[in-house]
């Protein structure tokens, strides 16, 4: 296992990607396109294509303030029929999300509900509104759409796993696990799918194996970016048994690798145990 994106001081600071503080755009490219934008929108204040992709920008860059009022604008002109009625529903779903990020769950559904109506096939749309139903406790309604996932995709992980949410919040956790399994069967090489997992199994306070569901995807060889790292090191500063237990495990299955006892020396290192930390270092 390679220690692919590891920035373990930082996290166990207390650093996370977001905290390091927004660059802004500086992309020379990007802020071309932003006057394009711009002097498109003095020309026409009501250029929904405009606000759009402007929107967009400061969305992908977690502007979320601009973001907002450009998509809010934008849907006042966006046609909901016709050629552009694809330009209406990508508004309603980033507005949705933002609303989303910025706990208005309310909103965000009701904006989905339209994108929904326009695109009643959209997978993105079904699986937004699906967990923000479940956010909002619609528990029956976003089984119903995380199942409507699955006639759209057999294989689709992300059905499964808000299947087992909601059998969670349910205390069906016979079924959860179930959900659970046939997750993980579809795609075992996708380190992403053990970290959904983990968070399935810590809802259940089954803390140990989402700690090994942890460990599994930092494991795998799927060059895909995902949270593992993160996470493990957030279960170290909540759960320390479990994680140090985990991670324990892990060595002695595979006492080559040097990742395990490099993670559980700063894990111990984080909490003061130094003598622990120090002999894990050494090893």
């Amino acid at each position: 296992m390679k220690f692919r994106y590891i920035l373990p001081m930082l996290l166990l600071a207390g650093a996370t990607p977001s905290s390091f503080g927004q660059q802004g755009i500086t992309n020379p490219v990007t802020h071309a396109a932003m006057r394009t934008y711009n002097e498109e929108l003095r020309e026409n204040p009501q250029n929904y294509h405009a606000l759009f992709n402007r929107g967009n920008v400061y969305y992908q860059h977690d502007d979320y303030v601009r973001a907002l009022e450009d998509f809010t604008e934008g849907l006042k002109y966006a046609p909901a029929k016709g050629d552009d009625e694809a330009t209406r529903m990508q508004l309603l779903l980033l507005r949705a999300d933002i609303y989303n990020q910025t706990k208005r769950p309310e909103q965000a559904l009701a904006d989905l509900a339209e994108a929904y109506a326009l695109a009643p096939d959209s997978y993105a749309v079904i699986y937004q509104k699906a967990n923000t139903e479940y956010v909002l406790g619609q528990y029956a309604e976003a089984e119903a759409d995380y199942k409507r996932l699955r006639s759209l995709n057999p294989r689709s992980v992300e059905s499964l796993i808000g299947q087992a949410r909601v059998a969670v919040k349910r205390n069906n956790l016979g079924i959860a696990n179930e959900l659970l399994a046939q997750a993980v069967a579809i795609d075992p090489n996708n380190g992403d799918t053990f970290v959904r997992r983990a968070a399935v199994r810590k809802m259940m306070g089954d803390h140990n194996g989402a700690v090994d569901d942890l460990i599994l995807a930092l494991s795998t060889n799927d060059p895909r970016p995902n949270n593992a790292l993160e996470e493990l090191v957030d279960y170290g500063k909540t759960n320390y048994a479990a994680t140090i237990s985990g991670l324990t495990n892990a060595m002695q299955a595979a006492p080559s690798n040097g990742m395990y006892p490099y993670l559980r020396a700063m894990i111990a290192q984080s909490h003061f145990n130094f003598t622990a930390a120090l002999k894990d270092y050494r090893h």
